[in-house]
């Protein structure tokens, strides 16, 4: 049947279609993710192993694919408490606020200082980001507590 045919050859070129630009896809997001990881172990060398951690992102063609950020300083801490404590009034608190605010200021990849329309990019894409790497950031100040079922 010639209209099975038809279907069968374009089901084929449909798929050879997908796995090139799948093939395109995977080599601009390894090409991407490179050049993140390169970044983040230059930051981890100039600023310590554990006082850089690093965020892994969904792929969003021309943008990272991971965003750094290092410990919190003690005025950053200072900052991020006075944010977070009760208010006056007695309204809670704008966590979101102290996150966000401590996220872009611990931000060191891509650097929201040096790379301004990168760092704004990768926010615009992924709204909650500096959220998420202010939480990121206050965990890199605090212990982690060891596991109580190790021998």
């Amino acid at each position: 049947m010639a209209s099975d045919k038809k279907a069968a050859d374009r089901l084929a070129a449909a798929k050879k279609r997908r796995a090139e630009v799948q093939a395109e896809f995977n080599a601009e997001r390894d090409n991407q993710l490179a050049t993140d990881l390169e970044a983040i172990t230059e930051l981890e060398i100039e600023l310590g192993d554990s006082r850089v951690s690093a965020v892994d992102l969904p792929y969003n063609p021309g943008l990272p694919l991971k965003a750094a950020v290092r410990r919190p300083d003690k005025a950053e801490i200072k900052r991020y408490r006075k944010q977070t404590e009760p208010r006056k009034d007695g309204k809670p608190p704008d966590f979101t606020a102290a996150h966000e605010m401590i996220g872009e200021a611990c931000c060191v990849y891509p650097d929201p200082e040096k790379q301004p329309e990168l760092f704004e990019a990768l926010c615009e894409a992924l709204p909650a980001l500096k959220g998420q790497l202010g939480i990121v950031a206050i965990q890199m100040s605090v212990g982690v507590e060891e596991d109580a079922k190790k021998d």
